[in-house]
């Protein structure tokens, strides 16, 4: 007969920390969306910024070759005023204001039409044109002898001619002007988005009446 005696402690179980599953918990899932959103939010902007800010650029571009090109075109027609190898008879020029100059120059017509040389009026394209400036719609017009209105250049949000005798002064008389001193100023429609403000351009020129005096 055996006899009694102490029992052994029970054996204590030991807790194994479960196999983790693949995957992302809840909170590691949120965490990484608002990280997601956070990056995606910056490259939205970046984007946005970028287009934006081409677009701008786009504007300046233009208004350079917008002032340049108007410029080249002002200075051809004055350059021409007053031409008359036939000795019709017509004034060179007609001053209405410093925004508004009517020149006139016997160009073509001996061939018919607008073809030829010369032909001793002033009744074919492109001889009598009047330059003015349309500041309620920001652009300078060339009109035709038959009142055409043709637009040159929009844009614009300043134009200013002044006429100069053979001594470089300013003078207000026909016959004595043989240069005009004419400055254009252009304006851009966007705004630099960085700096708020828009860009302009302002070209001042003197061209010579080659034909007059």
């Amino acid at each position: 007969m055996s006899k009694p005696g102490r029992r052994s402690p029970a054996p204590v179980p030991r807790h194994f920390p479960a196999a983790r599953e693949d995957g992302f918990s809840l909170v590691e899932f949120l965490v990484g969306a608002v990280v997601l959103l956070v990056l995606s939010a910056g490259v939205f902007t970046m984007l946005t910024d970028a287009q934006s800010t081409s677009g701008y650029q786009g504007e300046v571009i233009e208004v350079m070759e917008n002032t340049r090109l108007t410029m080249s075109v002002l200075g051809r027609y004055i350059a021409q005023a007053g031409n008359n190898p036939l000795a019709a008879s017509f004034n060179p020029l007609t001053i209405t204001s410093s925004t508004q100059v009517t020149l006139r120059a016997d160009l073509t017509g001996s061939a018919g039409g607008n073809q030829g040389d010369p032909d001793g009026d002033i009744l074919d394209e492109d001889e009598e044109v009047t330059i003015r400036f349309n500041s309620g719609a920001g652009s300078i017009e060339l009109v035709d002898r038959n009142g055409t209105v043709r637009t040159l250049a929009r844009g614009i949000s300043g134009f200013s001619m002044e006429y100069l005798g053979a001594d470089g002064a300013a003078t207000t008389v026909e016959t004595d002007v043989r240069s005009i001193r004419v400055t254009v100023t252009g304006l851009s429609s966007a705004a630099n988005p960085r700096t708020g403000k828009t860009f302009g351009q302002t070209v001042t020129g003197v061209y010579t009446l080659q034909n007059q005096g």
